[in-house]
């Protein structure tokens, strides 16, 4: 059990735990006045929790592959003070539609494409693309998206320019952000949050980069994410 200033996350039945990048996800993500939410591979619900917090009148979708996490999802959807506005649906992202164009899109997706995987099912359907491969998601959220909505996305450091060149390959999507995220302040990103927008001009794409602590010789975190996550973690 992870408990947050506002809400409760179980995530014991779930592949894909409670993470700090994912927390740093759920907190860098901005749209002005979202209205209509999706979140692609809830998992345990963070992402779509932590976005209803920040956009009180927003409804949100969650969809979730694996059964008991999208129950467990439902759960803490329902222990939470905006469960009206939270729904999680249990299927497969290939075969959603929806009438829909949602304002504001997330995904923590399965990271690895090529990558030996482990005996457990439900950890490789979280974290390999054997069910979701990049290509499918970028279809998938070209078809979802809103002409004026934003897609934020969280790429580990070894799939980040694959899934840049997809996105290219796949999409009319233009990258907007970059945010790097490091362990320490001195070493490289183990992580990165991508928004992508549809936009008709060529921009250079603003990066950023934050690191959790300042070294590993201390327990320090940051001044910039303990500020990002003020809002959510009852240590700050």
């Amino acid at each position: 059990m992870f408990k947050f200033k506002r809400f409760t996350i179980e995530d014991s039945d779930c592949a894909m735990k409670v993470c700090t990048d994912s927390c740093i996800l759920g907190a860098w993500v901005h749209s002005n006045e979202a209205k209509s939410i999706l979140d692609i591979g809830a998992g345990s619900g963070l992402l779509s929790l932590m976005l209803a917090q920040r956009f009180d009148n927003a409804t949100i979708t969650a969809i979730e592959i694996d059964e008991k996490a999208s129950e467990q999802c439902k759960l803490n959807f329902e222990n939470s003070p905006w469960k009206t506005n939270l729904e999680v649906i249990n299927q497969d992202f290939n075969t959603y539609s929806s009438n829909e164009k949602f304002d504001l899109i997330v995904s923590n997706p399965p990271f690895y494409e090529h990558n030996l995987k482990s005996t457990n099912v439900q950890k490789n359907i979280a974290h390999h693309a054997q069910n979701l491969s990049f290509k499918d998601l970028i279809i998938g959220v070209e078809k979802l998206l809103s002409n004026e909505g934003k897609f934020f996305v969280l790429l580990p450091a070894q799939t980040f320019h694959t899934f840049m060149a997809d996105v290219n390959r796949y999409s009319s999507l233009k990258t907007i952000e970059i945010l790097e995220i490091s362990n320490f302040t001195s070493e490289l990103p183990f992580r990165y949050i991508v928004q992508f927008q549809y936009i008709d001009v060529k921009i250079e794409a603003i990066t950023k980069s934050l690191a959790i602590k300042v070294s590993r010789q201390n327990n320090v975190y940051t001044f910039e994410f303990a500020q990002l996550l003020k809002e959510y973690y009852l240590i700050f």
